[in-house]
């Protein structure tokens, strides 16, 4: 988690910090501070070393403008990395801004299987919700539709639903708000010209395995960070054409 990110090498460097996080995801830094607040011997670290303080961004305002903070890290969106940046005065920054991340399937090796399985798991671990999620799939021509057909029946056969039962692989997002905004984008693409193979419904804050083609590279699901379960297909001509299309986006994050 982005949390612990940041948090080792701040101990590792024997610096004393302060972690805000998200207001709507708490739990798992309150349970790093738990971790770290009952070390012992050696693993004990010094009163006052570090606080985990959950609130919102506007009460978290100060650690910004501060200049007892040496230095600002975030993990977020670009919107809110760059207004940041530009409170923080004269410490030093540290953003890491989202991703579009894609894959090129030039090859089906060791076999269609593991690919397709590599695939499922970087496009809809955690709902889509990973800033290096698999989000645009560029498919060597020859393969597209053995690839195309067998990721979109996998994907269909992923459980959607509560993310305490274990069959359950895609879980709700963090809110209805933005499994709405994933489904507004979809529809978009959808208006288009845009094909869905799989998925494509929502229920709540529940949006489906979703695995689309023939998106347009002017719609948001293909040239914006989605963070959503959703992935694009699209075939490839050569190796030299598909890199040029993974490096037509603004993230630079992750690629594969």
């Amino acid at each position: 988690m982005p949390v612990a990110h940041k948090v080792a090498p701040a101990i590792a460097a024997g610096c004393p910090f302060v972690v805000k996080p998200s207001d709507r995801t708490p739990v798992g830094a309150l349970m790093i501070g738990e971790i770290l607040a009952s070390g012992t011997g050696d693993a004990e670290m010094p009163k006052g070393s570090f606080s985990v303080v959950p609130c919102t961004s506007e009460d978290a305002d100060p650690l910004t403008i501060s200049p007892l903070i040496k230095l600002l890290s975030f993990t977020g969106s670009p919107r809110v990395g760059w207004y940041l940046k530009e409170r923080a005065g004269k410490k030093k920054v540290t953003l890491e801004l989202g991703g579009n991340a894609a894959c090129i399937i030039d090859d089906l090796v060791p076999s269609l299987d593991a690919v397709v399985n590599s695939l499922i798991t970087g496009a809809f671990y955690q709902s889509g919700q990973s800033c290096i999620s698999v989000q645009r799939v560029l498919i060597r021509s020859d393969l597209y539709r053995q690839v195309a057909t067998a990721f979109a029946v996998a994907a269909s056969k992923l459980k959607s639903g509560d993310p305490r039962l274990e069959d359950t692989f895609v879980g709700p997002m963090i809110s209805v708000e933005e499994a709405d905004r994933v489904q507004s984008w979809l529809q978009d693409a959808c208006s288009k010209g845009a094909k869905v193979l799989s998925g494509g419904g929502r229920k709540g804050a529940i949006h489906e395995a979703t695995v689309v083609e023939g998106v347009p590279s002017e719609c948001e699901i293909w040239k914006s960070e989605v963070f959503g379960p959703l992935a694009c297909l699209e075939p490839y001509d050569t190796f030299e054409n598909a890199i040029s299309r993974v490096n037509e986006s603004c993230y630079g994050l992750h690629a594969g």
